[in-house]
């Protein structure tokens, strides 16, 4: 049977690029903040009260950054352990399948062959994770092929 490959984890490059915009979206209003501050200080605020530049531009850095590279970190394992073989195939019809709803509020899910699938389009998984509400492939009763790292679909192939 032949397969026909409509996500592979190593050729769609790192999706994370929107939490990099976010972060120096953030950081400039974060450092305009301060600036602003510094520029025209208000002398009856309290100390508390001059911080908050500081303390809003620390936790956007920690949090945005962290979330950065725990999303570049698992597409480095993906990419990596797809390239090295280092995964399950799994094949066969798509059963149980549950979209999600166009505007969200649930993961889609299905099954394989007893593998059980969810992801939704707003996760920052770097695995597949288009679902049918949004353009993505994946109907009942399609024949697939997934490469498998850790319930994590790195490849989606869908047969001819």
């Amino acid at each position: 049977m032949n397969y026909q490959v409509v996500f592979d984890v190593s050729t769609e490059g790192y999706r994370g690029w929107a939490f990099v915009l976010g972060l120096l979206f953030f950081l400039t209003v974060g450092v305009g903040w301060i600036l602003w501050s510094r520029q025209f200080p208000d002398p009856r605020h309290r100390w508390f009260q001059r911080s908050r530049p500081y303390v809003f531009t620390a936790f956007t850095l920690c949090v945005m950054s962290g979330l950065n590279i725990n999303m570049y970190r698992e597409y480095r394992l993906l990419t990596g352990r797809l390239q090295a073989g280092n995964y399950q195939v799994v094949e066969g019809e798509v059963e149980e399948f549950d979209p999600m709803p166009w505007e969200g509020h649930k993961d889609e899910s299905f099954v394989v062959a007893g593998h059980r699938y969810s992801y939704s389009d707003y996760d920052g998984s770097a695995g597949f994770n288009r679902t049918s509400s949004h353009g993505g492939p994946i109907r009942q009763g399609l024949r697939v092929r997934i490469a498998d790292i850790d319930g994590v679909i790195a490849r989606l192939e869908i047969a001819q």
